[in-house]
């Protein structure tokens, strides 16, 4: 025994099989801890990227929120303008001005049904005036329902980018499992330093050597 003990002990000083043999297990280690570390900067990476994302997707949802507040509100403005209007184009009202205007002028009526006409033109003139009113709060709320629709493709598209940032998170995680599962084994059989090895070689015992 003390024979076969000073001979593996001689491999090991020398390079011998009893060292080469470890060799790969040691190369092996070093890539798999090598594409561990790896794995967790990039999960790193990703994890940072999505919480910006979410970042951005709270400062638009917000924006959304306060563009729809707004359209209600000039929705609300834009009915109120309009239900007690006569018309609702200017075209046609000023046509029925015109007329009424014309029927003054050629026609001698009564003095009752003559104000009953000019009470009616000047009904008509302030709704133009209102209408104008009208026109622009409906432009306004125009733009607000765009600005809002083009807030909401936006925030489609961050829920896109995240989405696609969760898959890739997920899938980097199952990879650092998978390689931490298959480093177990591999630092298990990989050589550690220990009290026994110094220099060169590491001293093995042989089991009749121990007290």
């Amino acid at each position: 025994q003390a024979m076969a003990s000073s001979h593996v002990i001689c491999e090991i000083n020398q390079g011998g099989p009893a060292r080469r043999n470890r060799a790969p297990n040691i190369e092996r280690k070093n890539a798999l801890l090598a594409k561990k570390n790896a794995l967790i900067a990039r999960l790193k990476e990703l994890r940072t990227e999505k919480f910006d994302k979410f970042a951005i997707k709270g400062k638009l949802d917000k924006e959304i929120e306060s563009c729809s507040e707004a359209i209600q509100k000039k929705r609300k403005q834009y009915y109120d303008i309009k239900a007690p209007l006569q018309y609702t184009q200017e075209t046609p009202l000023l046509s029925t001005v015109r007329r009424l205007q014309e029927t003054l002028r050629v026609n001698n009526f009564e003095a009752r049904k003559e104000q009953r006409i000019v009470a009616e033109i000047d009904k008509l003139l302030r709704n133009q005036k209102e209408l104008g009113r009208l026109n622009e709060v409906k432009k306004s709320l125009d733009q607000e329902i765009e600005k809002r629709d083009a807030l909401k493709k936006q925030c489609a598209e961050i829920r896109s980018q995240i989405s696609k940032l969760v898959q890739e998170i997920n899938s980097k995680s199952g990879e650092l499992d998978k390689v931490t599962d298959d480093l177990v084994p591999v630092l298990q059989l990989a050589p550690r330093n220990s009290p026994q090895q110094s220099g060169t070689g590491t001293t093995v015992r042989s089991p009749s050597s121990n007290p």
